[in-house]
């Protein structure tokens, strides 16, 4: 089974104009190639409205690995509003602000847990360097637009078992006890989920824990509580 892709991405406009230098614009996608000439006008249908003023637009990196749309469009906003995102402190603009507010996202729970992939298209590999401390399990590359969304997502778990069910998002073994979500009904081991909640904290026991489908955040009591043995 192959896993579909969602990304984040990041565009900085490209046109000569002193109003459209310099502007920057966070997205979601399934396919940034396709994504990227959307903006810039290429096909008929697509693109923000927001990003036709100022073409041609240029993607400077994408962030993928994402277990689902809805865990990729809840991280596309806590970029795009990194002051109303809890995660986040400060208010973020432009170019080297939004590389800060990605820096400081990825570094913050829930995302810090995720094995993420951050890849910089092609001629930007020189903004490597603005992204720093990120954590360890967490890898930086360079690519073409093209190759990006073929780039296998092998640092995720792979597809679930059948035997539990469509909903799960978790790894593939079934003799591990689990909890399911009581926001979206998603099926979690109750191990990964320790393991995902305690990387890098120095912490044997988690205080607090999230579902790998819609991250939402319970209390390790609560999941606790969720938790039931595969009959």
């Amino acid at each position: 089974m192959v896993q579909r892709f969602f990304g984040c991405y990041l565009l900085e406009s490209d046109a000569p104009e002193r109003g459209s230098k310099g502007r920057t614009y966070i997205g979601f996608t399934t396919n940034p190639r396709r994504r990227l000439r959307q903006h810039n006008g290429e096909l008929l249908r697509g693109g923000a409205k927001s990003t036709r003023a100022h073409r041609p637009w240029k993607m400077l990196l994408v962030v993928h690995g994402f277990r689902c749309q809805v865990q990729a469009l809840q991280f596309e906003w806590a970029w795009q509003h990194p002051r109303s995102a809890k995660r986040i402190q400060t208010s973020r603009a432009g170019k080297n602000r939004r590389l800060k507010a990605l820096e400081d996202l990825l570094k913050n729970q829930p995302w810090a847990s995720i094995p993420l992939n951050v890849t910089f298209v092609d001629d930007h590999e020189q903004m490597l360097s603005a992204i720093f401390e990120i954590p360890t399990h967490m890898r930086m590359d360079v690519a073409p637009i093209d190759s990006i969304s073929r780039t296998p997502e092998s640092n995720n778990p792979g597809p679930a078992s059948s035997k539990m069910g469509s909903d799960s998002i978790c790894c593939a073994d079934e003799s591990l006890r689990i909890w399911l979500c009581s926001k979206c009904g998603a099926t979690n081991h109750l191990r990964c989920s320790a393991m995902r909640a305690t990387m890098g904290r120095g912490k044997l026991v988690p205080d607090i824990g999230w579902c790998f489908d819609c991250i939402e955040g319970f209390e390790w009591a609560e999941i606790l509580r969720l938790t039931s043995s595969l009959g």
